[in-house]
């Protein structure tokens, strides 16, 4: 059976969902869920990566968590896409994420997670520009994520994280990726802070559906600064930059540069907003809420595309923290 039609579609479609970049860029982008957001709050600023945070730490960042006394972190997260119809594809696309934390002996923290990306259909018995197909396929891809951080000092932590992932285009693919990254927190006062991270992510071998059917993985490096005020015991502020830059696969390069800022009342309540900037139209703004109570963190993000290959997103997060 031909499946290579069934392959083309899906990532012509998943790919301007999740990432926006142009057609031409997206024929030989492979594994588009890992560039899916997993955090409502650092969705909502922006769809930045690697912010100081206090939840949401494996796929935000790491090294973190060193940051306060959490000893045991769980996570649970999920995303909706709005999307354009098309003649080809039924159902939505949604995506789901799940991750604990354990921090022992102060230095040394492990990871795991899951990530699920799913819930197309795409018909059978239809004729376009990537073939006939008489099938149809119900494509999805999940990923389980291990991770490890050490402290080195009150300032410096690092970071390496790795994904088992599976693909489901009608055709059976399995892949491996991995990431490694560090973070320095600086104090400037006591009411004031700025936290730098950076990372190189999701690099590995490319994913190979058939002999000649094979997608380079996202590679990507990330950097991110982020600006934390606390203007009074119940007023908080936060602002962040990032970039990120997309260097694999060769033909489908992609830049983006993040600015957001969240601001808290009384440690419990929080507003977010932000914009991304992104070449070959991948470009997005971004809003968002959250409220913190007895260690338990509720989030929404949205957000919302500004070219015409993108959708719109929506994520909630609900986390709890020991």
């Amino acid at each position: 059976m031909n499946t290579k039609p069934i392959i083309g579609a899906l990532f012509a479609l998943a790919l301007s969902i999740c990432s926006g970049v142009s057609m031409q860029a997206q024929q030989s982008r492979g594994l588009s869920f890992l560039e899916t957001q997993t955090d409502a709050r650092a969705a909502a600023m922006g769809n930045v990566t690697l912010t100081k945070t206090d939840r949401n730490y494996l796929y935000t960042n790491p090294a973190s968590i060193f940051n306060g006394d959490t000893k045991l972190t769980v996570l649970a997260t999920g995303l909706m896409f709005k999307t354009q119809e098309n003649e080809f594809v039924e159902g939505k696309l949604g995506f789901g994420a799940a991750s604990v934390g354990y921090r022992f002996l102060d230095r040394h923290v492990i990871y795991a997670g899951f990530r699920y990306q799913g819930g197309m259909k795409i018909k059978g018995n239809t004729n376009d520009q990537w073939g006939y197909s008489r099938k149809s396929y119900t494509p999805f891809d999940w990923a389980v994520d291990m991770g490890y951080a050490f402290k080195f000092n009150k300032m410096f932590a690092a970071y390496a994280t790795g994904s088992f992932i599976q693909s489901y285009t009608g055709r059976v693919a399995y892949a491996g990726a991995f990431s490694v990254g560090a973070n320095c927190l600086i104090p400037i006062s006591a009411k004031s802070d700025i936290n730098v991270g950076a990372r190189v992510a999701d690099f590995g071998a490319p994913i190979n559906y058939a002999k000649n059917e094979s997608y380079a993985l996202p590679t990507n490096m990330q950097v991110t600064a982020d600006y934390g005020l606390t203007i009074s015991e119940n007023h908080k502020l936060r602002a962040v930059v990032g970039g990120k830059y997309y260097f694999l696969p060769y033909n489908a390069q992609v830049f983006q540069t993040n600015v957001g800022a969240e601001y808290t009342l009384f440690n419990i309540a929080s507003l977010r907003a932000g914009y991304q900037y992104g070449s070959k139209e991948t470009s997005l703004w971004s809003v968002g809420a959250g409220v913190a109570l007895y260690g338990a963190k509720l989030d929404f993000g949205y957000l919302k595309s500004l070219n015409d290959f993108g959708a719109d997103r929506l994520v909630l997060s609900l986390s709890f923290d020991y």
